[in-house]
């Protein structure tokens, strides 16, 4: 299982209850590890926010 981290959302200046972790899909994993731009465009889509970054740990 991996995480994203320290997500930064691109709020606009909104105060906003989005999560700065979240669990990834293992669809977005596989031999080769996490997609990160899969991943950055699965957030977006989710939450609704674009976002300016995160870290991933496995």
């Amino acid at each position: 299982m991996a995480k994203a981290i320290n997500i930064k959302w691109e709020t606009d200046g909104c105060e906003v209850d989005i999560p700065s972790e979240v669990d990834i899909p293992e669809r977005f994993i596989d031999e080769d590890g996490v997609d990160d731009e899969m991943v950055s465009n699965w957030l977006s889509d989710t939450f609704g926010w674009l976002n300016d970054g995160f870290e991933i740990v496995k």
